[in-house]
């Protein structure tokens, strides 16, 4: 039961950037392209079997594609596991990096914000719909 995409922009005020979240997206490659995201990297995202892939626009902004329908602790699941990857590759582009003995708050705190802005926003409870 596809439904039209769906996309959520979350800002990311600190870092003065935004995450991009597309689910289930019909037209991956046009979403992809109105992000900046062509070429090889799109195809890589495409092509991809995965549930859910990330990636960083030229711009740094974040995208996480979930492209199979999903709901209640199963999208929760892959959002969170899709948030880690977008907040490590943007720390990692602003220098800030995972480190052993260390408590990497930067890292914490973000994928907190995030993971709080999507429950926010996202109806995890049943597929969201197209506005």
């Amino acid at each position: 039961m596809e439904r039209g995409a769906v996309t959520y922009v979350i800002p990311i005020p600190v870092w003065y950037t935004k995450v991009h979240i597309l689910l289930w997206p019909p037209d991956l490659r046009a979403q992809l392209a109105a992000l900046g995201i062509t070429g090889k990297d799109a195809d890589e995202m495409i092509i991809d079997d995965n549930d859910a892939i990330t990636w960083t626009t030229p711009r740094s902004e974040g995208v996480i594609v979930v492209k199979r329908e999903q709901s209640g602790a199963a999208l929760i699941g892959t959002l969170a596991h899709e948030v880690f990857h977008v907040v490590h590759s943007m720390l990692q582009e602003r220098a800030v990096k995972l480190r052993d003995n260390d408590s990497n708050e930067a890292h914490a705190y973000l994928i907190g914000y995030l993971m709080e802005e999507i429950v926010k926003v996202i109806p995890l409870d049943k597929p969201a719909q197209a506005a």
